[in-house]
């Protein structure tokens, strides 16, 4: 196939398709109408004589094909578009973008208020909208353009997402105030004689916390399943049942209710909590800065 006879058009169009997966979505973001972007798919699958993209479930998936194209067109765009961009000064005082933050419930207990003053003071004119999600849904949201930046746990399901890590969290056990358990004599037969409140996303039972038990031959009384912490503390309260917390959320717990906390009496890793972003985004110059505010923010808790 001859260069020439190609309208490089095309290709921009076919990085869209492929990366929205709905022609809405992709004529949205290149400026063309759907009908407009149709059209150009057409002539695409004349081109490359090929389908390229079929409908399913509501999306286009990318044919063999397009599979084959898409990394060498995809470098080829990024490398042009790298070229022609000029770097542009930004200055945050004259921002009145909205920032979308996808945030766990964690987050947005530790972070968001200081993430909100440093926006305010440094950015008065920009606003942020903050969406609470469950890990699955953030490789979705990504890709539809819902949301700019993501604090959650680190998971395998973003790896395609560039990120970093900015918090590391330990887990302790919350309980009543009242309880005779020191962390002396806080050992696994004290930890296993309670019933527990657990939070799982998935509404199962069993966690890697249970996985890690039976390992030690040890096994958990699950009385309750939740899918957000910040319901756990007032849960331990009434019922006297003992929660996994990450360690800053038992803090805030403990200082506003009669609570105390516990290291586990077992080895259980650290949370590990990471910035995510598209790719895609990673040389824009707004969300570069708010995503230094959101990692700075996190470093210095």
């Amino acid at each position: 196939m001859n260069i020439n006879g190609i309208n490089l058009n095309l290709l921009r169009n076919f990085a869209a398709i492929y990366e929205w997966k709905t022609l809405s979505k992709a004529a949205q973001q290149i400026g063309l109408s759907q009908p407009a972007l149709s059209h150009s798919l057409r002539q695409m699958r004349e081109l490359f004589e090929d389908e390229l993209f079929v409908r399913e479930d509501g999306k286009f998936k990318p044919t063999r094909k397009a599979r084959e194209l898409a990394p060498p067109i995809m470098q080829a765009l990024g490398s042009l578009a790298e070229t022609l961009e000029r770097p542009v000064k930004f200055e945050p005082k004259n921002c009145d973008r909205t920032f979308r933050l996808g945030l766990s419930d964690f987050g947005s207990e530790t972070i968001l208020p200081l993430v909100a003053e440093r926006l305010i003071v440094e950015a008065p004119n920009a606003s942020c909208v903050v969406l609470q999600l469950h890990q699955g849904q953030i490789p979705q949201r990504f890709n539809l353009g819902d949301i700019d930046l993501s604090l959650m746990s680190r998971q395998s399901s973003c790896d395609e997402f560039d990120s970093e890590t900015v918090l590391q969290e330990s887990v302790v056990c919350l309980m009543r105030e009242s309880e005779i358990f020191e962390e002396e004599n806080f050992d696994l037969n004290a930890y296993a004689s309670k019933g527990h409140v657990a939070v799982n996303l998935t509404g199962k039972l069993k966690s890697m916390v249970d996985a890690k038990l039976d390992v030690l031959g040890f096994e958990r009384d699950v009385r309750m399943v939740v899918p957000y912490f910040n319901a756990v503390p007032e849960i331990v309260l009434r019922t006297g049942l003992f929660g996994l917390l990450p360690s800053r959320l038992a803090m805030q717990a403990c200082e506003k209710y009669p609570l105390k906390s516990l290291p586990l009496p077992f080895e259980f890793p650290n949370m590990e909590f990471r910035l995510y972003w598209h790719p895609r985004r990673r040389r824009e110059a707004e969300l570069s800065w708010f995503r230094q505010i959101v990692s700075e923010v996190c470093l210095q808790l």
